[in-house]
């Protein structure tokens, strides 16, 4: 993958990173999230990178590759067109219709209750 460029799409920034949108060689788009101020070893970082790999929930995108060297690590996923959730909640609720929502909603709570199950909190 070429190196992110200001001519890459940012998709949006958090607290994480940055995430952009990109297209590889072969044409396929994906969301690449740029991590700022991750100070762990190697070994650490694949180690919970694998963790987040391993997540397998219809409401999680997933993780399809990642990097990681002393100044940069950066996340693969798919990229989706629909952009996120975020985007669609502050950009335009009033069009969105209230069921949606509500079903939008519920469809979190159950992708964060798989996620934060008792059995797979690690303690550090």
């Amino acid at each position: 993958m070429s190196k992110l460029s200001p001519s890459h799409i940012v998709l949006g920034k958090g607290t994480f990173g940055t995430a952009y949108k990109a297209v590889l060689e072969g044409g396929m788009m994906v969301a690449v999230k740029r991590l700022k101020d991750v100070t762990v070893s190697e070994p650490e970082f694949r180690e919970k990178i694998e963790f987040v790999g391993a997540m397998d929930h219809q409401n999680l995108v997933p993780l399809r590759a990642y990097y990681y060297n002393k100044e940069e690590k950066l996340l693969v996923y798919d990229y989706m067109p629909m952009g996120s959730l975020s985007a669609l909640l502050h950009g335009s609720l009033q069009k969105i219709l209230w069921w949606l929502v509500l079903h939008l909603s519920l469809s979190l709570y159950g992708a964060c209750e798989s996620i934060f199950k008792p059995d797979m909190v690690q303690g550090g």
